[in-house]
C-alpha cells in the first residue's frame, strides 16, 4: 500500500496522526529551555545641546529643530 491511499481510506487516523505530531511540537516548545539568552538592550538616543546661561524652554525653542 502507499502512503496516498492509506491517507484517502483513513482521513480520522491521517487527522489524528498530523493532531499528535502538532501536540508533541507544541509541548515540546514550551518545554525547552533557554540556558544563556543573550543581554539585550532596547535602543536609545539620547542629544545633548548645551547653550549656557539659556533655560530649557529657550533651548527647545531656539536651538532644537522638532520634525
Amino acid at each position: 500500500m502507499k502512503l496516498p491511499e492509506i491517507a484517502v481510506r483513513r482521513p480520522v487516523t491521517t487527522i489524528m496522526v498530523f493532531a499528535a505530531i502538532a501536540l508533541l511540537g507544541c509541548v515540546s516548545f514550551f518545554k525547552l529551555n533557554l540556558d544563556m539568552p543573550p543581554d539585550v538592550e532596547p535602543p536609545a538616543v539620547s542629544v545633548i545641546t548645551p547653550y549656557p546661561g539659556a533655560s530649557a524652554l529657550d533651548v527647545e525653542s531656539e536651538v532644537t529643530k522638532n520634525t
